[in-house]
């Protein structure tokens, strides 16, 4: 397995031939884990407030709009951008269309991966799982108005170091490695 991560949205290839994980703990990733763990059927994400809209107006069934511009939520969306805001009661068999400011444009970057997950803390372990059997993993972070955040850096340190100590052999690019050793000075820290 070959893992790399690019700490920004603007650095990923336009390659297919890598699986994408993309983080945005704060919040849009955590936010989708945790839709789908309460039931959601599926998430469409999309970059434009307006084109969530005109998205949301074609999908059959209970649709729910959902995301944030800056923090704030959207008048006259459903949902905000909160995973307080996605219990079961809300969202269970729904389809949700997002947009965020930060988390669905990366995912958007990650449009020519052959496959593309969303990774946060509360799925890490299944996430790990998932990627397994994976020859090209490349992280990307979703950052902030495009500046690099500790936050997503520490969940790409996290998810590269468990790969690199579950399944062998695992090559690393330099920006994976740093991220690793990011993530276990944080660890050490807090012991």
């Amino acid at each position: 397995m070959f893992i790399s991560v690019k700490r920004l949205p603007r650095d990923v290839p336009s390659d297919e031939n890598f699986t994408a994980v993309v983080v945005d703990v704060l919040r849009a990733t955590t936010v989708m884990a945790t839709a789908f763990e309460n039931g959601a059927k599926e998430i469409v994400t999309c970059v434009e407030v307006d084109e969530a809209k005109r998205l949301a107006d074609g999908v059959p069934g209970r649709t729910l709009l959902c995301g944030e511009r800056f923090c704030n939520p959207i008048p006259g969306f459903d949902l905000g951008n909160s995973p307080g805001d996605y219990g079961p009661l809300k969202v269970s068999g729904a389809t949700l269309v997002m947009t965020t400011t930060n988390g669905t444009r990366a995912l958007d970057s990650a449009r020519h991966a052959k496959t593309v997950y969303a990774g946060a803390f509360v799925n890490l372990s299944a996430l790990i799982e998932q990627l397994r059997d994976e020859s090209n993993v490349c992280v990307i972070c979703a950052g902030t108005d495009g500046n690099e955040t500790e936050e997503d850096i520490l969940f790409a340190g996290a998810l590269v170091a468990q790969l690199a100590n579950l399944w062998a052999p695992v090559t690393l690019d330099r920006s994976a490695e740093a991220c690793a050793a990011e993530w276990e000075a944080f660890r050490r820290e807090g012991e």
